[in-house]
């Protein structure tokens, strides 16, 4: 819910400050399934990309920025392997 929340760009960190604080740590880490972005790349992707709330969220989890522990190459190398399948 919270992935269609931050895809859908309605919040913004400046009107809904709170909906990104009540965020838990598995929200912020969770992949949305339809990109495979991280809520911070999705709010940065955005026509409407929210700086503030990628600020915050990237915050709360810096090692999401090197792909959540993982080189990035493997994350890619990965999503090609599960289109193929």
């Amino acid at each position: 819910m919270y992935q269609a929340r931050v895809a859908s760009g309605t919040k913004t960190y400046k009107h809904n400050a709170l909906y990104f604080v009540e965020m838990t740590d598995d929200q912020v880490r969770e992949i949305d399934p339809g990109t495979g972005l991280y809520p911070f790349m999705v709010l940065a992707s955005g026509q409407t990309s929210d700086l503030y709330a990628v600020y915050f969220t990237l915050r709360r989890d810096p090692s999401l920025a090197n792909g959540g522990g993982k080189s990035v190459s493997k994350v890619g190398r990965k999503r090609k392997r599960r289109d193929v399948e």
